[in-house]
């Protein structure tokens, strides 16, 4: 990620459209959190507007995903979100939309749970939210700190490349057949 001086911070969340409800989960907490900062925004990157977050589209910058584009849309984020629900289906996800975030030097503010905990574990990364409630409280925390998030979350490409990279799988595969 190539920082640039800018006057928003901006919160950045990518996925499908099928993925709202986790965002409508918590759009309370988004509203509180900008509504109370006015230089910020959601940045979503989506198959289509998220027409059902009534509670905050004047704070929602919407782009439509491509492929092309998706890297430099996450480049823009200040952090990146990924709300899930506590779930057994939560627990097959992947936290790929953290991953790329991560990928992307971008830390990334997530419900603490599943494969995000995970993730969490590996390195200065990022925020796990453990209680719905507590959203709020974590974006204040990266905004607050936004000048310095670099030096706080120093480890997210490093993460991403230590243990979910080609290289790494290809190492880790390696292994195994030479046991």
């Amino acid at each position: 990620k190539v920082k640039k001086p800018k006057d928003k911070f901006i919160v950045g969340w990518q996925g499908t459209s099928s993925s709202f409800e986790y965002l409508k989960n918590i759009e309370s907490e988004l509203k509180e959190f900008f509504s109370t900062h006015n230089n910020c925004e959601l940045y979503v990157s989506s198959d289509r507007y998220p027409e059902e977050l009534t509670e905050i589209h004047k704070y929602i910058e919407f782009k439509k995903w491509n492929k092309e584009d998706e890297v430099s849309h996450i480049q823009e984020y200040d952090v990146g979100i990924m709300p899930i629900e506590e779930s057994e289906y939560s627990l097959g996800k992947c936290a790929y939309k953290m991953l790329l975030y991560l990928s992307c030097g971008v830390p990334a503010c997530v419900t603490s749970w599943g494969m995000n905990k995970e993730i969490l574990n590996k390195g200065k990364v990022g925020i796990g939210v453990e209680k719905e409630n507590k959203w709020n409280e974590a974006l204040d925390y990266f905004y607050k700190n936004r000048f310095n998030l670099d030096e706080i979350f120093p480890d997210c490409r490093k993460v991403v490349k230590d243990f979910y990279s080609v290289e790494s799988v290809v190492r880790k595969i390696e292994n195994v057949l030479r046991t």
